[in-house]
C-alpha cells in the first residue's frame, strides 16, 4: 500500500462526483475493491482534516452506492426477491438518507413497489389456494356409491360361524 497515493488523492477530493470516482479509484488500486472493511485501520494516523475527508468519501460513495442498488431494483421488469430486498432496505434507508428529500423520495418509491409485489404474490397466493380448495371441493361433491359391500368371508372366520346340523334341529 503505498499511503503517499491516497494521502494525495484525499488531498485532492472536493467533495464532487468526479473527485470522489478518482479517489475510489486510488482507494482500490492501494487497498483492493474491498477498501471500505479496511480503510480506517490501515490509515489511522491520518491529520483530523484527512481523516474528515476520508469519512466524506466513505459515506459519498456507499450513498452513491445505495442509491445505485435502489434505482436497479425500481427499474427491474422481472419480480424482485422480496426477502432479498427487504432485507436490505434498512440499510438502503440509512444511506439514502444522505441524500435527503431525494433519498427518502426513493425510499418510498422502493417500499411501495415491494409492497406492490408482495400484494400481487399474495393474490396468487390466495388465488391459487381458493383453485385448490374448489378442486377439493368438487372431489368432495362427487357422488358416492352407497351398494353396500359384501365382506368375504376369510377362512378363520369360517371355523366361527354354526354348522348345518344346528339348523335341521329346529
Amino acid at each position: 500500500m503505498n499511503e503517499n497515493n491516497i494521502i494525495s488523492a484525499l488531498n485532492v477530493y472536493d467533495g464532487t462526483q468526479a473527485s470522489l470516482e478518482k479517489t475510489v479509484d486510488v482507494l482500490e488500486t492501494e487497498l483492493g475493491e474491498d477498501w471500505t472493511s479496511q480503510v480506517f485501520q490501515k490509515l489511522g494516523g491520518l491529520s483530523p482534516e484527512l481523516k474528515e475527508k476520508l469519512n466524506h468519501v466513505f459515506n459519498y460513495y456507499a450513498s452513491l452506492t445505495a442509491w445505485q442498488e435502489a434505482q436497479s431494483y425500481l427499474g427491474q421488469n422481472e419480480p424482485l426477491d422480496s426477502d432479498e430486498v427487504m432485507e436490505r432496505m434498512p440499510v438502503l434507508k440509512h444511506w439514502l438518507d444522505f441524500f435527503g428529500d431525494q433519498g427518502q423520495s426513493l425510499y418510498v418509491q422502493l417500499e411501495q413497489k415491494v409492497a406492490s409485489e408482495n400484494s400481487a404474490n399474495t393474490a396468487d397466493n390466495l388465488e391459487e389456494e381458493v383453485q385448490e380448495a374448489e378442486q377439493e371441493e368438487n372431489v368432495s361433491d362427487a357422488p358416492v356409491d352407497d351398494t353396500p359391500v359384501q365382506e368375504e368371508i376369510v377362512p378363520e372366520e369360517a371355523n366361527n360361524l354354526v354348522p348345518d346340523e344346528s339348523l335341521d334341529e329346529n
